[in-house]
Protein backbone atom coordinates (compact mmCIF):
# COMPACT_ATOMS: atom_id res chain seq x y z
CA UNK A 1 0.00 0.00 0.00
CA UNK A 2 1.04 3.51 -0.73
CA UNK A 3 2.60 5.29 2.39
CA UNK A 4 0.61 8.59 2.02
CA UNK A 5 -2.46 7.01 1.01
CA UNK A 6 -3.99 7.45 4.27
CA UNK A 7 -3.50 11.56 3.70
CA UNK A 8 -5.54 11.19 -0.05
CA UNK A 9 -9.14 11.54 0.39
CA UNK A 10 -11.00 7.75 -0.60
CA UNK A 11 -12.93 7.36 -3.80
CA UNK A 12 -15.50 6.57 -2.05
CA UNK A 13 -16.07 10.14 -1.02
CA UNK A 14 -15.68 10.98 -4.65
CA UNK A 15 -18.19 8.84 -5.90
CA UNK A 16 -20.53 10.35 -2.89
CA UNK A 17 -21.06 13.34 -5.07
CA UNK A 18 -18.60 15.67 -3.99
CA UNK A 19 -15.26 16.51 -5.06
CA UNK A 20 -12.76 15.29 -2.33
CA UNK A 21 -10.92 18.30 -0.59
CA UNK A 22 -7.48 19.03 -1.77
CA UNK A 23 -4.63 18.18 0.66
CA UNK A 24 -2.30 21.82 0.05
CA UNK A 25 -0.14 20.45 2.61
CA UNK A 26 0.32 16.92 0.58
CA UNK A 27 0.36 18.91 -2.52
CA UNK A 28 3.45 21.47 -0.72
CA UNK A 29 5.24 18.08 0.63
CA UNK A 30 5.17 16.47 -3.04
CA UNK A 31 6.59 20.07 -4.64
CA UNK A 32 8.97 20.48 -2.20
CA UNK A 33 10.63 17.01 -2.50
CA UNK A 34 10.58 16.84 -6.64
CA UNK A 35 12.36 20.43 -6.07
CA UNK A 36 15.14 18.91 -3.62
CA UNK A 37 15.82 16.17 -6.24
CA UNK A 38 16.31 17.99 -8.89
CA UNK A 39 13.10 16.37 -11.04
CA UNK A 40 12.06 17.06 -14.04
CA UNK A 41 15.00 19.72 -14.52
CA UNK A 42 13.47 22.17 -11.81
CA UNK A 43 16.04 23.93 -9.42
CA UNK A 44 13.95 26.81 -8.41
CA UNK A 45 10.98 27.10 -5.90
CA UNK A 46 9.44 29.44 -8.95
CA UNK A 47 9.30 26.85 -10.64
CA UNK A 48 8.10 24.64 -8.82
CA UNK A 49 5.22 26.92 -7.42
CA UNK A 50 4.67 27.43 -11.62
CA UNK A 51 4.16 23.91 -12.47
CA UNK A 52 2.99 22.30 -9.51
CA UNK A 53 0.26 25.66 -8.49
CA UNK A 54 1.46 25.54 -4.73
CA UNK A 55 2.81 28.87 -3.11
CA UNK A 56 6.38 29.99 -2.78
CA UNK A 57 5.84 29.87 1.01
CA UNK A 58 4.47 26.66 1.12
CA UNK A 59 6.93 25.11 -0.66
CA UNK A 60 9.47 26.28 1.25
CA UNK A 61 8.15 25.70 4.39
CA UNK A 62 7.77 22.34 3.13
CA UNK A 63 11.63 22.26 2.13
CA UNK A 64 12.34 23.48 6.11
CA UNK A 65 10.06 20.48 7.65
CA UNK A 66 12.10 18.05 5.53
CA UNK A 67 15.37 19.18 6.10
CA UNK A 68 14.47 19.20 9.70
CA UNK A 69 13.37 15.56 9.34
CA UNK A 70 10.66 15.42 12.49
CA UNK A 71 8.30 12.95 10.75
CA UNK A 72 5.66 13.54 13.74
CA UNK A 73 5.91 17.52 12.79
CA UNK A 74 5.18 16.26 9.27
CA UNK A 75 2.56 13.95 10.11
CA UNK A 76 0.95 16.26 12.48
CA UNK A 77 0.93 19.07 8.89
CA UNK A 78 -0.15 16.25 7.11
CA UNK A 79 -3.16 15.65 8.95
CA UNK A 80 -4.35 18.85 9.21
CA UNK A 81 -3.21 18.97 13.09
CA UNK A 82 -0.96 21.93 12.46
CA UNK A 83 -0.68 24.46 9.88
CA UNK A 84 2.17 24.29 7.31
CA UNK A 85 3.00 27.53 7.56
CA UNK A 86 3.47 27.25 11.55
CA UNK A 87 5.09 24.40 11.85
CA UNK A 88 7.91 25.65 9.78
CA UNK A 89 7.98 28.60 11.67
CA UNK A 90 8.47 26.67 14.73
CA UNK A 91 11.69 24.65 13.50
CA UNK A 92 12.97 27.37 11.24
CA UNK A 93 15.63 28.89 14.26
CA UNK A 94 16.42 24.97 15.09
CA UNK A 95 17.13 23.77 11.16
CA UNK A 96 19.33 27.23 11.04
CA UNK A 97 21.17 26.24 13.75
CA UNK A 98 22.02 22.64 12.75
CA UNK A 99 22.94 23.67 9.44
CA UNK A 100 25.44 26.25 10.73
CA UNK A 101 26.78 23.81 12.81
CA UNK A 102 27.39 21.27 10.13
CA UNK A 103 29.10 23.75 8.05
CA UNK A 104 31.15 25.40 10.55
CA UNK A 105 35.02 24.82 10.90
CA UNK A 106 36.60 23.31 14.14
CA UNK A 107 37.92 26.45 14.91
CA UNK A 108 34.20 28.07 14.93
CA UNK A 109 33.19 25.30 17.02
CA UNK A 110 35.60 25.83 19.60
CA UNK A 111 35.12 29.93 19.47
CA UNK A 112 31.36 28.83 19.90
CA UNK A 113 32.00 26.56 22.92
CA UNK A 114 34.34 29.49 24.61
CA UNK A 115 31.68 32.33 24.00
CA UNK A 116 29.20 30.06 25.08
CA UNK A 117 30.27 28.69 27.63
CA UNK A 118 31.02 24.80 28.28
CA UNK A 119 28.96 24.19 31.46
CA UNK A 120 26.08 26.06 29.98
CA UNK A 121 26.32 24.66 26.52
CA UNK A 122 26.07 20.92 27.85
CA UNK A 123 23.65 21.63 30.15
CA UNK A 124 21.35 23.24 27.33
CA UNK A 125 21.86 20.79 24.47
CA UNK A 126 23.32 17.73 25.36
CA UNK A 127 21.74 17.47 28.84
CA UNK A 128 18.41 17.27 27.82
CA UNK A 129 18.91 14.49 25.07
CA UNK A 130 20.50 11.71 27.37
Amino acid sequence: MCPISKYVNSRARHCAGRLPKPNHALQAFIAAQLLREGAFGIKTITATSLISGISRPSIQAAVLLLQNGDDALVTDVLNGRRPLIQAAKSVRNRARLIEDFRVASPEDRAAFGHAVGVATLFDSAVAPSL
